[in-house]
């Protein structure tokens, strides 16, 4: 009777120290539960080590703690050792382990897998770290008992501690592939911002250039040819001219303003292909700017018995805004290539609302002519500077083929864009659609 109270004695002592302990690496769990929330890009593999020792030292004496890491080539390494033993014995202790298979047994299983350290009275305890698609590392442990055997709460304690240090583990590797990834796109953005502002700085230089460039041509070519009008004009004045060689000059004259003009149209088109904001929108009468657009015509037309004609709706009889100077640039060379490529019939330019809102109307401009026409196909083509349809078309007509790129160009930059309705040999309609704003003067 005796030893039947003894044992069940020990039995009580036995369960109460194990239920205390039980609750003690419950508490430590729940403690180091919470670690994850203080883990950072400079979090080292050291400080969850020393942080799962320090949780399970509540629970648990080893007297010595160590932890192995896989590399990217899968193999480990041993990167913490803590406590009586070297970082040599644990080496050997390891080899041989590897050697006998438990440890590869311990990765398979991933639990607790406990051996008697060979010539040593200690106890080796391996545990794999891992997450849920790899295998991080090992937890090697000795202790002076084998705690299975002495305890039956100490190793599943244990697995649950370290399954959490697996977790972080795996935590902390994403956190530093994340970090990695986002320094070499900091790294990839700098370069490119870099990369940027030099580009922009040599745009601006070269816009820079472009511009003293154009101021240069402009001079060089206006002064010359303005002097020779000049002296044309006082050719012209003299009194012993024959009337030969006044019709000379004034060829001579005209073809010099001609230049000019071209020159114009050359220097207006790079400053409008590269300014394209270059807008001064102002109030005005969009009939009265049509009307006097189409004036500068009547004498060539005129000359080629051709009828010029302006349609427009009532509705367009208000002030709107709109930028006059792009405007009249647009129906200039849009008249003046109808007015050149019709020998017989009519030029008419028609002006009609084709939306009336509240603020502003969309309008549509039509030049249509009886002329050769074109192939609507070859519009695209036509719309580069320095081109016409054909060569034969080079011949028998002037001009360098920048009027209706630069026509184009305006109506672009105006928010529109150039169609045409044409067959050869039966004349076209160029169209384009604005949006003018209603104004109100008070």
């Amino acid at each position: 009777m005796s030893k039947d109270k003894d044992w069940y004695e020990d039995r009580i002592s036995f369960l109460e120290k194990e239920n205390m302990r039980t609750l003690i690496a419950l508490d430590e769990i729940n403690t180091f539960e919470s670690y994850f929330t203080s883990i950072n890009e400079n979090t080292e593999l050291a400080d969850i080590y020393n942080v799962t020792c320090s949780h399970f030292r509540h629970f648990i004496d080893f007297s010595t703690v160590a932890f192995m890491d896989v590399k990217d080539d899968m193999t480990f390494s041993l990167e913490f050792c803590q406590g009586e033993d070297s970082r040599e014995y644990i080496d050997s202790i390891v080899k041989e382990n590897i050697e006998n298979h438990s440890f590869a047994e311990a990765i398979i299983e991933k639990s607790c897998k406990i051996k008697r350290i060979k010539n040593d009275d200690r106890h080796l305890v391996l545990h794999c770290l891992y997450s849920k698609t790899k295998i991080l590392g090992m937890f090697i442990g000795i202790h002076k008992e084998n705690i299975i055997e002495s305890t039956t709460t100490v190793a599943p304690l244990l697995s649950v501690l370290l399954r959490k240090t697996g977790h972080f583990l795996s935590l902390l590797k994403k956190y530093r592939r994340i970090h990695s990834e986002v320094r070499e796109l900091q790294k990839e953005v700098e370069s490119k911002n870099f990369a940027l502002d030099d580009a922009l700085h040599k745009a601006s230089f070269l816009e820079m250039a472009r511009k003293q460039m154009l101021a240069n041509i402009s001079h060089e070519f206006r002064t010359p040819l303005n002097a020779i009008i000049g002296l044309l004009d006082l050719m012209k004045e003299s009194e012993n001219l024959t009337s030969l060689h006044r019709d000379y000059i004034s060829t001579a004259s005209s073809s010099a303003s001609i230049i000019i003009s071209l020159i114009d149209d050359l220097l207006f088109y790079v400053k409008l292909k590269s300014s394209p904001k270059l807008l001064n929108p102002r109030p005005g009468s969009l009939p009265e700017v049509l009307l006097t657009t189409l004036q500068q015509f009547e004498a060539e037309a005129q000359n080629k018995n051709i009828e010029i004609k302006l349609s427009y709706d009532q509705e367009l009889n208000q002030f709107l805004t709109f930028d006059s100077n792009l405007l009249n640039l647009i129906i200039h060379k849009l008249t003046s290539n109808a007015v050149k490529f019709t020998d017989e019939g009519s030029v008419c330019l028609k002006a009609n609302v084709l939306d009336d809102g509240p603020d502003r109307l969309k309008v549509r401009f039509e030049v249509i002519d009886n002329g050769i026409g074109l192939n609507v196909e070859n519009l695209e083509f036509l719309c580069q500077p320095f081109t016409q349809e054909d060569t034969s078309t080079t011949r028998r007509f002037e001009g360098l083929g920048i009027g209706l790129a630069l026509a184009s160009l305006a109506i672009e930059t105006l928010g529109g864009g150039l169609k045409v309705e044409s067959q050869p040999g039966q004349g076209a309609t160029f169209m384009f659609d604005l949006l003018l704003s209603k104004t109100s003067l008070n």
